[in-house]
């Protein structure tokens, strides 16, 4: 593996200004919401609600169109259960209906086929196939195929952001007939859907826990609550044994099937590989699928794990430090695929100050704006003063790379992972395990809303004692 450098350096607190910036957020509750389409493919947005003006009306007045051509895959925007599915020759022709959590629905029209098992009743995952882009129904302009999507909430028309990490998602696109407001500077009128971020190991839509044990090297999955409390009964998910297996991460979906992986690094020959989510689509299957290589000569870093998709096209990534420096490695090999084949070589993307953290992990977007950040522990300052570098979306940090401080005291614990949105209230959480007792905790992350990271100052115990018997935890 060459290691190769850019320009993006990032700043850390020792050497930088602290800023705290207050983003846009999804809602309480609201799901976090994917791009209609299989990850790492990229479509145009064509008509509906583009720079702020619409071209639907009434409950369509937030839609947009996509620009999927005849046939290609339609997928979930967020896990739920099918409420309606129709086959008819008006309006939305073919189209399926889905309702999420907290009184959301999503809406797929124009379609010339169902997804295996799209059935009224049937539960769904995010990114689970929902049926095939056609031009059923009354459609404008000669009948161009794509695909309309309505989100609705308590029956009202809603415009979904962010969605699948795209901030500003209703104000960017292809120019709508009638809009007058010019597009912004830099903007992309591609959109390309993001890999799961969520831990989500048996596809019910919940962030669940995944923990190994030391030794033995039995995987044991926590079945997530989509709530604030403690997972359920373990699954034993198979065995990477510590003394083979010298590091592990969740990387989300790695692979393009929609299904959560698990990226590990051999003690052998540092090589990494990866072991897919049994099952897919559903991804309900318990364990792993068989395993493959995904990258050779991975020894010179002490610290590996997965900001899930930090270069924004769509594909989960993979860091490491090597010594004092950070460096990102991207896990979209071959363009718009996710095939999750390979990794690319790794770029350094921060210079120096990365030895002064124990402890460097992501779970995913922590500040709210749509793109994953990094979060490191230094031990040395305050008891444990946690900061967060906020990514670009690019694969490099915003902020002008200045890390911001989010809370101190946290040489308590002895472990610190990120799972996702644990809680499912559309704000990624920290969860911490206690280095003296072994319980484990939950802190509720807060998208940085009024300038404040997480819900509480104290957090949620999810586990009683025992906790310390596994090597890791994600």
């Amino acid at each position: 593996m060459k290691l190769q450098r850019i320009a993006l350096i990032a700043c850390l607190p020792a050497l930088c200004a602290v800023m705290q910036f207050q983003w846009q957020s999804a809602s309480a509750g609201e799901p976090s919401w994917q791009l209609p389409w299989p990850t790492g493919q990229q479509h145009q947005i064509t008509d509906g609600y583009t720079y702020g003006c619409g071209t639907h009306q009434g409950i369509d007045e937030f839609a947009v169109d996509f620009s999927l051509s005849l046939g290609q895959e339609v997928s979930a925007v967020a896990s739920g259960t099918v409420t309606n599915r129709v086959q008819g020759s008006t309006g939305l022709g073919w189209y399926v209906e889905i309702a999420h959590a907290g009184g959301y629905k999503s809406a797929y029209g124009h379609l010339n086929g169902f997804g295996p098992g799209i059935v009224i009743g049937a539960n769904v995952r995010t990114g689970q196939l929902v049926g095939y882009a056609d031009h059923t129904g009354v459609v404008k302009g000669g009948n161009p195929d794509h695909l309309h999507l309505r989100v609705t909430l308590n029956g009202a028309a809603y415009k979904a952001e962010p969605m699948s990490w795209v901030q500003g998602f209703g104000n960017l696109g292809t120019h709508a007939p009638g809009c007058v407001v010019p597009p912004p500077s830099g903007y992309s009128e591609l959109w390309v859907s993001k890999a799961p971020a969520n831990e989500d190991y048996n596809g019910n839509g919940c962030a669940d826990i995944m923990a190994r044990e030391a030794g033995t090297g039995v995987m044991r999955m926590y079945p997530g609550p989509c709530a604030a409390s403690i997972p359920g009964s373990w699954l034993n998910y198979g065995s990477l044994p510590t003394g083979s297996f010298n590091n592990l991460m969740g990387p989300g979906g790695f692979s393009a099937d929609g299904c959560v992986d698990v990226i590990t690094r051999k003690s052998s020959n540092q090589a990494m590989r990866l072991y897919p989510g049994a099952s897919p689509p559903t991804c309900s299957a318990q364990g792993f699928d068989s395993a493959s290589g995904i990258g050779q000569n991975w020894g010179a870093f002490n610290l590996l794990f997965s900001p899930r998709d930090f270069s924004g096209d769509g594909c989960a990534d993979v860091m490491g430090r090597q010594s004092d420096q950070l460096y990102l490695s991207n896990g979209n090999a071959t363009p718009d695929d996710c095939l999750g084949t390979s990794l690319t070589n790794a770029v350094l993307i921060g210079s120096s100050g990365w030895s002064a953290f124990n402890s460097i992990f992501s779970t995913g977007d922590f500040s709210g704006d749509g793109c994953s950040d990094v979060i490191a522990r230094n031990p040395s300052l305050e008891s444990g003063k946690l900061w967060m570098l906020i990514g670009n979306c690019s694969g490099g940090f915003g902020n002008g790379g200045s890390a911001i401080a989010i809370g101190n005291g946290w040489n308590t614990f002895n472990l610190l992972s990120g799972p996702g949105d644990y809680d499912n209230d559309g704000c990624t959480d920290i969860i911490a395990r206690n280095g003296s007792n072994g319980t484990l905790w939950l802190y509720q992350g807060n998208c940085g809303i009024g300038g404040v990271w997480f819900k509480t100052g104290s957090g949620v115990q999810i586990g009683v004692s025992g906790w310390n018997i596994f090597d890791a935890i994600f």
